[in-house]
């Protein structure tokens, strides 16, 4: 899995469930480890690689609603987050 496949994947998965009408959402670490066949290391790795300047991809390790603040105690519902 390249940083690009990544981004791709994630950024799909995000417009597609827009367009769905369920607002944005980005795939797990788990989702994801499983569609490419690759450990969570590789997944952060990958993030790591790619060139922000086409794009935002990092991992979120947690959520906010209104003034709540949560992380994620499980790497693999950490989510892919994909955007341009």
């Amino acid at each position: 899995m390249t940083p690009e496949q990544l981004f791709q994947y994630a950024d799909q998965y995000a417009r597609k469930a827009e367009a769905d009408g369920l607002g944005t959402k980005y795939p797990t670490f788990r989702a994801t480890a499983k569609r490419f066949r690759v450990t969570h290391a590789a997944i952060e790795q990958a993030c790591d690689d790619w060139d922000q300047s086409n794009g935002y991809l990092m991992p979120a390790v947690g959520v906010r609603c209104g003034s709540a603040i949560g992380t994620f105690t499980n790497k693999g519902d950490w989510l892919v987050e994909a955007y341009r």
